[in-house]
């Protein structure tokens, strides 16, 4: 969902997305990516990529 966050935020022009796909999930095996703040996402802290590691390393 980083990634999917980060390319409509470049590309703009949306009013809307719908990336709630992370909140069905049991657990979550990575560290990093966007940050949730109520119905908001956040992306101004990453700095390269996605910026989503894998929890396992």
């Amino acid at each position: 969902m980083s990634t999917s966050a980060c390319f409509a935020a470049g590309l703009g022009g949306f009013s809307f997305v719908d990336l709630d796909t992370p909140m069905f999930m049991a657990e979550n095996p990575f560290d990093g990516g966007f940050a949730q703040h109520g119905a908001f996402l956040r992306l101004d802290h990453i700095t390269a990529g996605h910026g989503v590691v894998s929890k396992r390393r």
